[in-house]
């Protein structure tokens, strides 16, 4: 809660009010780098938080973020979240796997509510080579022995991430801006 400060009509006063209000304009300033790398943050615990649920035992994904102040006299800022997967041999990308899910196991991701609105779904994603395959397949494990999969669902963990940044990003701001105001 943002606490009300008096000012009374009065010399002193009045130039008490315009330190305070020099103080809190450049303060706010920082506002959004202090968010984006705020949120930037967030957003990467929120992914690999998120990738906990469907990543395949053995493989990997590894998340980067960023944020840079991109034009300082407008007060404009950026993040970036980059997520990349480890490529097999023959092209299939484990990232691609547990974002869209692969194989029979990740059939239920053809229907899940969240694909009309994304680009791939099971089966769509280049280099997915096993998406019918109703017997399963075996792969390399880091142990140097062959496992046998029949897939894995779609995490979605970058779709979540994305949502959680959106409706996260106001309570941020709100967040950083009270701080100023109290």
């Amino acid at each position: 809660m943002a606490t009300v400060k008096r000012y009374p009509l009065k010399l002193s006063a009045i130039s008490e009010l315009l330190s305070d209000l020099e103080k809190m304009r450049d303060g706010l300033a920082d506002l959004p780098q202090t968010v984006v790398a705020d949120m930037t943050q967030r957003a990467e615990k929120q992914f690999n938080d998120a990738l906990g649920i469907g990543a395949t035992p053995g493989r990997q994904a590894v998340i980067s973020t960023s944020s840079s102040l991109v034009h300082a006299d407008k007060g404009e800022a950026t993040g970036r979240l980059t997520a990349t997967g480890k490529t097999e041999d023959t092209g299939f990308n484990i990232l691609m796997a547990v974002e869209f899910g692969a194989g029979i196991a990740g059939m239920d991701g053809l229907t899940n509510p969240d694909y009309p609105q994304l680009p791939y779904g099971t089966g769509t994603w280049p280099g997915q080579t096993h998406a019918f395959d109703y017997s399963g397949w075996y792969y390399p494990a880091d142990d140097g022995s062959w496992k046998h999969t029949y897939g894995t669902p779609a995490g979605m963990p970058m779709h979540y991430t994305i949502q959680y940044v959106k409706a996260e990003m106001p309570r941020a701001v709100r967040e950083e801006v009270r701080k100023w105001l109290t």
